[in-house]
This record gives C-alpha cells, sequence and structure tokens, in this order.
C-alpha cells in the first residue's frame, strides 16, 4: 500500500522524502495488504495467479477461497486509516492501486 499526505495543497515529504508512507505499517516480509502479498496467497492455495487474477473464471470478492485474505486485509486497511485519521485528520482518504476488474 503507498500512500503519501497533501498539506497546504502541496505534497508533504518530510525532511528525507519519506513522509506518510502509509505501506511502512506493514513491515516487508509479512502479511501485507498489497497485489504482492495476493498473489502470494494465491499461489500458496495452488491457484493459477493468471488465471485467479485475468481469466474468464477469475476469483471474485465472494468467492469462498479469496474470503479469508480479503478479511485480513480489511482489518489491516481499517487499522492503518484510524492511524492515519488519527494523525493527520484529513479531509479525505483516497485508496487506489491496481486490483482485477471484478475485486472491487
Amino acid at each position: 500500500m503507498g500512500g503519501g499526505a497533501v498539506l497546504n495543497g502541496r505534497p508533504f515529504r518530510g525532511h528525507n522524502g519519506n513522509a506518510c508512507l502509509p505501506g511502512s505499517l506493514f513491515p516487508y516480509g509479512g502479511e501485507r495488504p498489497t497485489l504482492q502479498d495476493l498473489v502470494e496467497w494465491i499461489n500458496e492455495k495452488g491457484i493459477n495467479e493468471e488465471e485467479a487474477l485475468f481469466g474468464p473464471n477469475r476469483l471474485n470478492a465472494n468467492d469462498p477461497v479469496l474470503q479469508p485474505w480479503l478479511s485480513r486485509v480489511s482489518t489491516q486497511l481499517e487499522d492503518a486509516m484510524r492511524i492515519v485519521t488519527g494523525m493527520f485528520d484529513p479531509l479525505v482518504i483516497v485508496l487506489g492501486g491496481p486490483l482485477t476488474p471484478r475485486l472491487p
């Protein structure tokens, strides 16, 4: 998960240019709410990732094999947004990134 902050209409980068990167809340080598994490989850289940993400019978948000991953990621994102809200009191939080067409 990537991100950043805009303060007074300008990107806030911090002293070293690394400010407000929510991905740092989720250490490398652990479970993270990312597309790479989803691909690893799919591979662990023995499912072909190309077929699962882009094939005609690709996984969707209601698929039982995907539910545990979505549940975990939802909790992780809720925690991250709670922290961001507490630290910055933003007017809006925008979530985005590469998702397959059938995963909201």
